[in-house]
């Protein structure tokens, strides 16, 4: 009986092909990086931008959340929206958006990402996700107990402007913005008037102002486009008007200071 087997060169050539690829037997492929950081870029772009119905899609259920040491049980995406600030408290969110793959070559992040064969573990294992084809899916979340509010939101400050309507001088106003803070003025002005509302103090476009209707809500047609740190546009109708000022960096950066400046012609 002849034995049959493979030639010294097929093995040669096996061998090669799981040293290239890190293909072993009967074990899932390696994590890839890439891969990795896709996933973790967009869960932090979702997470910084509130975007409940990005976050839900990327959650295996049903699922088990576990909030100060209490099990949420949650069945489906539209459960998770519902509770959605329930589980992605501002320490949870500060969390995911400092969190990294660490690189040899440059310093740490803040939260260093685990990679493994089967999946990512981010924040201790605070969240675990799990390898699902090309992409991960979040099986597991841990919420801390959230840490008192330090910056609690005010009620709108009276915009006085002084001197005759032709001849009004800026009023002036200085304060302090972090995570998703929104401040608000309120300024009486007159049909066909030109209001004008400036804002710096800050590096690039951390922060934005924006007008509305007080009674309504609508918001009004500015001449500068959104995010700009000027907002100019004539008013409609006499009315009080409300100014805010939106906070546009990223929700963990450290709280920015701002200037503002309210004109009216």
């Amino acid at each position: 009986m002849m034995k049959m087997g493979l030639s010294t060169s097929a093995i040669a050539t096996a061998a090669l092909a799981v040293a290239i690829h890190g293909v072993v037997i009967g074990q899932a492929p390696a994590t890839n990086d890439r891969l990795v950081e896709s996933f973790l870029g967009q869960l932090q772009r979702a997470v910084d931008h509130r975007d409940r119905r990005a976050v839900a899609g990327m959650i295996r259920y049903p699922i088990t959340v576990l909030v100060s040491g209490w099990q949420v049980p949650v069945r489906d995406a539209a459960a998770l929206s519902m509770s959605y600030d329930l589980f992605f408290t501002p320490e949870m969110r500060c969390l995911i958006v400092q969190s990294g793959v660490p690189r040899g070559n440059e310093p740490p992040p803040l939260n260093p990402v685990k990679v493994m064969s089967d999946g990512i573990s981010i924040g201790d294992g605070r969240i675990w996700a799990q390898r699902s084809g090309t992409t991960f899916q979040i099986t597991r979340l841990i919420i801390p107990p959230s840490a008192p509010m330090r910056f609690v939101a005010q009620a709108p400050r009276r915009v006085v402007l002084s001197g005759s309507a032709s001849t009004h001088r800026p009023a002036q106003f200085s304060g302090v913005l972090a995570g998703d803070a929104v401040e608000s003025f309120l300024v009486s002005a007159r049909k066909g008037q030109l209001l004008q509302a400036s804002i710096n103090g800050f590096r690039g476009s951390d922060a934005t102002v924006r007008v509305f209707d007080q009674k309504s809500g609508n918001p009004i047609e500015a001449r500068t486009p959104d995010g700009a740190r000027t907002w100019r546009g004539v008013i409609p109708a006499s009315a009080d008007y409300r100014i805010d000022v939106v906070r546009l960096a990223p929700y963990c950066d450290p709280p920015l200071q701002y200037l503002l400046a309210v004109t009216l012609r």
